[in-house]
C-alpha cells in the first residue's frame, strides 16, 4: 500500500500492474492497468475496491480513468493542511459512501463570535432534540470539509462549514446539545485541490472567510424560498429525505423559512446518512438557484 499523499496514475512503472490505496473506514482502493489484446500496456486504469482489510469481494467501479489521474489519500491531505495553518487539529469525523469519502476536521483558534438567537432556534431545538427548554445558549467555530471521490467522477474539494452548536447550561457541562455544521453557508468558498495542483491553505484565505460568515448569513436569510425552489428539490431528493424536511421546516413560522433555515436543516439531515452525493447533489442545486436568481437581480437593475 502506498502511503503518499498524492498518487499520479501516471508515475507508475510501467510493470507494476496495480497500484492499491488504503484509505478512512477501512476503504482499499485498486487501480489496474488495461491491456490491449497483444498485452500492451494502455494508459487507461479499471477501479475496484473493497471494505474493510480482510474484505475478500472486490467491487468493479462502471468506467475507467486515465493515466492523467492522481489518486488522493483523505487523512495525508488533512494532515498536510493541518501542518500548512501550523495549528492544532481538535477533533475529526469522516463518513463513508462506497468511493465517496467526507473527512471534517475543527482546528485550535477558527472559533467565531456566538450568533444572535432567534425565535426558530428554539424552535429547532425542539424539533430536532425533542426537548423544550427555556434558555439556551450556542457557540460556532470553522470547520474544513474534505470530500474525496476515488473513482474520478468528483475532483477532491476543500469546503468549509459553520459548526453551530445549541446548548442549555453552560458550556462545561452543557445539558443538552445541538451541534449542526451548516455545509452549504459558505460553498461558495469551496476549492478544488488536486486539479489545481495546489494544497496550501493559508490563515489569510481563512480570516476572509471569517469575515464573510456573518454576512453571508444574513444573505440566505433574506431569501424567502418559494414553491418552485422547493420542488425542485423534491426532483433531486428521495421521498425519505423530502419527508423528514419538511416535518421540520413546515413547523417554521412562515418569517423563518428562508434560505438559511433550508440548508440548516439540509446539513442537519445529511449528517445523519452516509450518502455523501446527496451533499454534493444539494451544493449543486443551491449554487445554481443562486447563480439563477443574481442573474434575474441584475437584468432587473
Amino acid at each position: 500500500m502506498s502511503e503518499n499523499m498524492l498518487i499520479p496514475l501516471a508515475s507508475l512503472p510501467e510493470d507494476q500492474m496495480v497500484l492499491e490505496v488504503s484509505d478512512v473506514d477501512g476503504l482499499t482502493m485498486a487501480y489496474r492497468r488495461i491491456l490491449d489484446p497483444i498485452d500492451k500496456v494502455t494508459p487507461y486504469f479499471s477501479v475496484h475496491y473493497k471494505d474493510g482489510s480482510t474484505a475478500d469481494e472486490w467491487n468493479t467501479i462502471n468506467g475507467l480513468l486515465s493515466s492523467g489521474y492522481t489518486v488522493a489519500r483523505t487523512e495525508a491531505i488533512m494532515d498536510h493542511i493541518v501542518s500548512n495553518l501550523n495549528a492544532e487539529r481538535i477533533g475529526y469525523q469522516y463518513r463513508r459512501e462506497n468511493t465517496y469519502v467526507k473527512l471534517m476536521f475543527i482546528v485550535k483558534g477558527f472559533e467565531l463570535p456566538a450568533d444572535e438567537l432567534t425565535v426558530a432556534d428554539f424552535i429547532l431545538f425542539k424539533l430536532l432534540t425533542n426537548i423544550d427548554v427555556e434558555s439556551l445558549n450556542s457557540k460556532r467555530t470553522l470547520a474544513f470539509c474534505i470530500i474525496n471521490g476515488f473513482d474520478g467522477k468528483f475532483a477532491l474539494t476543500l469546503n468549509y462549514g459553520l459548526v453551530s452548536t445549541l446548548f442549555s447550561g453552560n458550556e462545561t457541562s452543557p445539558t443538552h446539545i445541538l451541534r449542526v455544521t451548516n455545509q452549504f453557508v459558505l460553498d461558495e468558498f469551496s476549492r478544488r485541490l488536486v486539479h489545481a495542483s495546489d494544497l496550501s491553505v493559508n490563515f489569510t484565505q481563512i480570516e476572509d472567510v471569517k469575515k464573510i460568515v456573518n454576512s453571508k448569513i444574513a444573505h440566505l436569510k433574506s431569501i424567502n424560498v418559494n414553491a418552485q425552489f422547493l420542488d425542485g428539490m423534491k426532483k433531486i431528493t428521495p421521498k425519505k429525505f423530502q419527508v423528514a424536511f419538511f416535518t421540520v421546516y413546515d413547523s417554521l413560522p412562515d418569517e423563518f423559512k428562508n434560505l438559511y433555515y433550508v440548508t440548516y436543516i439540509w446539513s442537519r439531515l445529511c449528517e445523519g446518512t452516509t450518502d455523501i452525493y446527496r451533499e454534493i447533489t444539494l451544493r449543486r442545486y443551491l449554487s445554481v438557484f443562486l447563480i439563477a436568481r443574481q442573474k434575474v437581480l441584475d437584468s432587473d437593475k
